[in-house]
């Protein structure tokens, strides 16, 4: 009887673990619009670590506004200014993804990141980013606004930022 048990424990276990595998491939495999989107917002924290600002523009949409500003002269102004500021390691938190229902080529972001700098200390930043999907399936950023963590919750004005980085 012992035995027996045993037997059907370790049956049931490894359909249990055949099962759990079968989800994860299959997770793994599927290419959602949420998946491409994150991997847009790793490529822009690459970007910014490394002031390629090349790259940061052709992660943008022809009509991007960074902090209501045209993503080409905002590029331009931080590529100016990045030696200054000093961007060393950039880390991304908590990623929510909304996708309009009426425009299934529009997504909304919010994610927390945190900014360390080389001469200044770590900086909690919260950003709300818009998107917009392209040609094969990529998205490209629409819109990016920064603001300070909850309480204050106010919007940093970016090329202010400088300012008070120097």
């Amino acid at each position: 009887m012992y035995i027996a048990l045993t037997r059907t424990r370790i049956i049931v276990l490894g359909i249990l673990v055949a099962a759990g595998a079968a989800a994860w491939t299959i997770w793994a495999l599927v290419d959602t619009d949420s998946k491409r989107i994150g991997r847009t917002l790793t490529a822009v924290e690459h970007a910014v670590e490394k002031g390629d600002m090349s790259a940061l523009a052709a992660l943008t949409d022809n009509d991007c506004l960074i902090s209501g500003i045209k993503a080409a002269d905002f590029l331009k102004w931080y590529g100016s200014v990045q030696g200054v500021v000093g961007v060393k390691d950039v880390s991304l938190y908590d990623l929510t993804i909304t996708f309009d229902p009426k425009d299934t080529a529009h997504a909304t972001a919010t994610v927390l990141t945190f900014i360390q700098f080389e001469k200044h200390p770590e900086l909690r930043v919260d950003w709300r980013i818009e998107f917009r999907k392209h040609e094969h399936n990529e998205w490209k950023l629409l819109s990016a606004r920064a603001f300070l963590p909850p309480p204050a919750g106010t919007e940093i004005p970016l090329r202010t930022a400088y300012d008070w980085l120097r």
